[in-house]
């Protein structure tokens, strides 16, 4: 991994300043960087010139490290400060500050979800949202957006102005405000964008920080929910609110839910010579944070939610998820994509993975196609590599107690009214339309045969219920003949590459599903089921047979671990040509 190295250049030199001062700093030949390190108190803000707005933030007691190209100058907060000044020079003399900015962390909630209500009543709200740096960061610039996403609509602007106050909550437990325009608080206004300024730090590879904010309205104003910070009670990580709020480094209550968080974290990513790659979808590029490599921590639900997007560019490229749960490419024509087409402005290449829930809300061919080609010549026109995936199999025809996807297991499978329009549009996309650069052919790797389904193997283990109990959330299944599976066996294998489904072929419980939670060596605890209209199975009784499988989904939608490792990998070695 290349992090830009520095070798002190020339003589180091200490300077006083107060906030109605300057300070002019020119850089001797040869000196492509300059270190400015506050030794006492006192904050300092590098620009360009007087009059103009911070490239950089020297935090109290902190360090930043700018690059050189002209004269630039420095100025403190009013209590005046004191700072160390060293030249250097970089083995990577040609890294900027501002031009290689790229997305460099990944939220938890990964992208932007269709919650769609207030916090009212309130005229405050401080978030801790979990932020992952899979390459590093040499410098964060968090991005907070103006918009908010309805159920009927795909973005609108917020109802009224916000005042943010924001900090980084390094792993150190240090908290470091961040600021904008020099200033300690910002405005997000309706329908804007609000980016930090630059705050230069050292975050290492795979490294998770909290990115802290405070959130205040004036009395009757509103604050919208546009995060799903999700949280893993069994790990203990969360993401919490705490109303009332005054400070950013307030003590946060171990909730999590709904909030409002910035919408993606810019900066100097310490891997160098790859393509920013920002990523427009649905639920299925929305789902999933790969578990840290480092920490082996989860976030999101037991559900296999690991995500392919963030396999295959984690440690590779730098990736702005902007996925929404439901979000179609009507969503993004009919608002000309509004805050996605000024983010995705940051970024080198675009993904659009859209159009299955078009085709599920009975768009037709065409107006599909005319939306794409419009997405795409926009990009175009922002000088962005284009790419667009196909529809991966959809076998969800609505029901609520068939599982559909799966034959011969006590169930027929079906597929939707929509197949024939899903498939002519998988065969356009393919032939690479005008303004499309390429193509990621999700489906040639799930349904390589095009048969509509998702791929489902033998059952691996078929039994009848000698006792059967239910709790909220799962069931319990004890085999009348123990199979001799061993604890771990069916369960979450260490590989991530599962878990197993339990479908029951007969019984009260018949052609209901779940998914394999835990294993004891003698019964398995089964959670929850898709297709039924209760969160819990019927009560299974003694002589109920079920079989267990290896399914790639299960529930026609979205893909299990197994499938999104397999997405994964495809999708590493067919951006290769296009994102270096």
């Amino acid at each position: 991994m290349n992090q830009t190295q520095f070798t002190p250049f020339g003589p180091s030199f200490t300077v006083a300043a107060k906030g109605s001062q300057s300070f002019f700093i020119d850089p001797p030949a040869g000196a492509d960087h300059v270190e400015i390190t506050s030794t006492g108190n006192g904050q300092g803000w590098v620009r360009l010139d007087p009059s103009q707005s911070p490239i950089a933030v020297v935090p109290a007691g902190g360090t930043a490290i700018v690059a050189l190209s002209q004269r630039i100058s420095c100025d403190a907060s009013s209590s005046g400060g004191t700072f160390s000044i060293q030249f250097l020079v970089s083995s990577n003399s040609t890294l900027p500050v501002e031009a290689s900015l790229k997305p460099v962390a990944h939220n938890t909630g990964n992208g932007t979800n269709n919650q769609f209500s207030h916090i009212t009543g309130q005229t405050s709200m401080l978030t801790r949202a979990l932020w992952c740096f899979p390459q590093g960061a040499a410098m964060i610039q968090p991005i907070y957006a103006g918009f908010e996403m309805p159920n009927t609509e795909g973005e609108v602007p917020i109802p009224n102005a916000m005042t943010l106050t924001v900090a980084i909550e390094l792993p150190d437990s240090h908290i470091q405000n961040l600021t904008f325009g020099g200033a300690a608080t910002g405005v997000v206004t309706p329908g804007g964008i609000l980016k930090s300024d630059p705050l230069a730090v050292d975050i290492a590879p795979g490294t998770w920080c909290w990115l802290r904010t405070l959130v205040q309205v004036t009395s009757g104003g509103q604050i919208p929910f546009t995060h799903n910070l999700v949280g893993d009670a069994t790990t203990g990580i969360h993401e919490g609110d705490a109303y009332g709020a005054s400070s950013v480094s307030q003590t946060v209550s171990d909730n999590f839910g709904y909030a409002y968080d910035a919408i993606s974290i810019l900066g100097i990513p310490q891997t160098a010579g790859k393509k920013s790659l920002a990523l427009i979808g649905d639920s299925i590029a929305v789902y999933g944070i790969e578990p840290n490599q480092l920490e082996g921590k989860y976030f999101g639900t037991a559900a296999g939610v690991q995500g392919w997007p963030n396999r295959f560019t984690f440690q590779r490229y730098p990736l702005m998820n902007l996925g929404r749960s439901g979000y179609t490419i009507q969503h993004y024509s009919d608002d000309n994509g509004l805050m996605r087409k000024t983010l995705i402005a940051n970024c080198e290449a675009v993904i659009f993975e859209m159009g299955i829930n078009d085709l599920s809300n009975g768009r037709s061919l065409a107006q599909i196609q005319s939306d794409m080609q419009n997405a795409w010549m926009d990009a175009k026109a922002l000088g962005l590599t284009v790419l667009q995936t196909t529809m991966l199999p959809n076998n969800d025809v609505g029901t609520t107690s068939v599982l559909n996807f799966v034959s011969g297991l006590g169930s027929p499978q079906g597929v939707n009214s929509f197949e024939s329009t899903r498939k002519a549009l998988n065969a356009w996309i393919r032939s690479r339309p005008q303004f499309l650069d390429g193509i990621l052919d999700l489906e040639s790797v799930i349904d390589p045969n095009q048969t509509g389904f998702w791929p489902i193997t033998a059952p691996l283990h078929q039994g009848v219920c000698g006792t059967g109990s239910n709790s909220p959330g799962n069931a319990t299944i004890v085999d009348s003949v123990p199979p001799g599976w061993t604890p771990g066996q069916w369960a979450n294998p260490s590989d991530n590459l599962g878990p197993y489904v339990v479908v029951m072929t007969s019984g009260l419980a018949k052609g209901l599903h779940g998914i394999v939670l835990d294993n004891d060596g003698v019964s398995l605890t089964v959670g929850g089921t898709s297709k039924s209209s209760s969160p819990v199975f019927p009560s299974l009784a003694v002589g109920d047979s079920y079989a267990i499988v290896d399914a790639w989904t299960y529930e026609g939608l979205h893909p299990f671990p197994r499938a999104h490792s397999r997405l994964a990998a495809y999708a590493a070695s067919a951006l290769e040509p296009y994102l270096g």
